[in-house]
């Protein structure tokens, strides 16, 4: 469906998203999902509660992963030129997650897990799985990087993938392709109109600055990296972590100082945690977003704030089943499920 302008869509399109929100996994549908117990009450549920009808018990995590890109396929269906582009962008950066397996599996063969288990195969993208796997029957790293660049279309991942098979440095090659991500997504966003574009340059500034500072958690926790080993991680586009305050958090040796020195905002996000691990602040980060995202959502003298924000809502929400799904698998207490919740 072509997309339509939308100022002759909005008000449909406010209720279609709150009426999706509504059967969503939020409030007390998350928490009963939560408690579901076993793979077969949680797949009930999904059903039950119009989330997600579950095929089978096969590739649940894909499942779930096609919903958010065939609910993004819906919005860009009723929406601007701009805001459809968008929406095709978000569903373009879903499908880079299959073209960082195939580097993986290219450079790191040694991988237990057959490789067509671990791509999704998304409906209607520029090849298929097939395809995909007959990247690896390249006998050469040159004849894979042209297959590469034919395959995506892209020289930016090629020139990722090339310097990924000189220094074999899968976390560098992945930081390379998000950090793309993020920038083609900022320029997206540019380009929408005036209230879709000052949320989503403030929510993405907000969630690049969440990653840089994550990424520093980590490195106090377990990398220990210096200033320069840890330079290419380095997100563009963040609110208030500058690359000056990160160069100089590379050297940090505790969660608790890099907390200290963050900018207000987020000091006061994270501050007084009595769990200073990086997974603990990880996720206080990820629910601070969630909730400007929800408050946003429901401004009704603004419906497009709505649109801007659904996507975020949309990708919390499938980390938050896949969570409960994993969570099921590995036998963790209801209360453990619920405390990994985006809320």
């Amino acid at each position: 469906m072509a997309p339509f302008p939308l100022n002759l869509g909005l008000d449909f399109l406010y209720a279609r998203m709150h009426g999706w929100w509504s059967r969503s996994a939020t409030g007390p549908v998350l928490e009963e999902l939560t408690r579901a117990a076993t793979e077969e009450n949680f797949f009930h549920l999904l059903q039950a509660r119009g989330i997600l009808a579950v095929t089978g018990p096969e590739r649940v995590l894909e499942q779930l992963l096609l919903r958010q890109y065939e609910r993004l396929a819906q919005l860009g269906a009723r929406v601007d030129p701009a805001f459809h582009a968008y929406a095709a962008l978000l569903q373009k950066i879903l499908e880079r997650e299959n073209y960082k397996t195939i580097l993986n599996y290219r450079f790191f063969p040694e991988r237990e897990t057959h490789l067509s288990d671990a791509l999704v195969r998304f409906p209607g993208a520029k090849v298929g799985e097939n395809e995909l796997l007959t990247l690896l029957d390249a006998t050469t790293d040159e004849q894979f990087l042209r297959l590469f660049l034919q395959t995506t279309g892209s020289p930016r991942l090629t020139e990722i993938a090339r310097q990924l098979a000189k220094d074999k440095d899968l976390m560098r090659a992945e930081c390379a392709v998000d950090n793309f991500s993020y920038q083609e997504e900022l320029q997206a966003i540019r380009r929408l109109d005036g209230p879709c574009r000052r949320v989503l340059l403030h929510l993405k500034g907000q969630q690049i600055d969440h990653v840089n500072i994550i990424t520093l958690l980590r490195n106090a926790n377990f990398y220990h990296l210096d200033a320069k080993g840890l330079s290419y991680a380095w997100l563009e586009g963040g609110l208030a972590v500058t690359r000056r305050l990160f160069d100089h958090l590379a050297t940090a040796t505790s969660p608790v100082q890099v907390v200290q020195a963050l900018p207000a905002a987020y000091h006061h996000v994270l501050a007084g945690e009595s769990d200073t691990s990086s997974t603990r602040l990880d996720h206080l980060l990820h629910c601070h977003l969630a909730r400007q995202a929800r408050e946003y959502f429901h401004h009704a003298n603004e419906p497009r704030h709505a649109l801007a924000v659904y996507p975020i809502l949309l990708e919390q929400e499938t980390v938050n089943l896949s969570r409960i799904y994993e969570g099921i698998r590995f036998n963790l207490p209801a209360a453990d499920i619920a405390a990994m919740m985006i809320r």
